[in-house]
């Protein structure tokens, strides 16, 4: 998708993040914002930082979960930040915790756990091929 408005591009990481409990069913990690939006772990990428090192930071500060599983790369989605003024690159891993409880570093934001087969309504709508995306690689790469 091209940037139409040339706005500053401002590159990313996200994460889908499953666990699956005790009967096999697998969790999807989603992260309340302060609004009360919903969405899944994602940041910017700081000077100096590579996209992994990037992504265990931004999952800490908005999830708190610090044992995360590195799966696979799901690709990039690009899209305009809500408030106009950068155009965002987020580069997405699917990824996977034992970890149930977690507190995130970021004031006012909680983590939740949703069925990955029904997952919450999402702010982002571009999150929503995001899953499809895990839950494809999902079905290709069984356990």
């Amino acid at each position: 998708m091209p940037n139409p408005r040339r706005l500053p591009l401002r590159p990313g990481v996200g994460a889908v993040i499953l666990r699956r409990d005790e009967a096999g069913r697998e969790w999807l990690a989603v992260v309340c914002e302060v609004d009360g939006s919903l969405t899944l772990p994602k940041g910017g990428i700081e000077l100096g930082e590579d996209a992994l090192t990037a992504l265990r930071r931004e999952v800490h500060e908005e999830t708190g979960i610090t044992e995360l599983g590195v799966l696979a790369e799901l690709g990039i989605w690009q899209r305009e930040n809500q408030a106009g003024t950068r155009w965002v690159e987020n580069r997405f891993f699917l990824c996977v915790t034992d970890q149930i409880a977690a507190t995130p570093l970021e004031p006012g934001y909680a983590l939740e756990w949703h069925p990955l087969a029904k997952p919450p309504a999402l702010f982002w709508a571009d999150q929503y091929a995001v899953l499809a995306q895990a839950r494809l690689w999902r079905i290709s790469h069984p356990e």
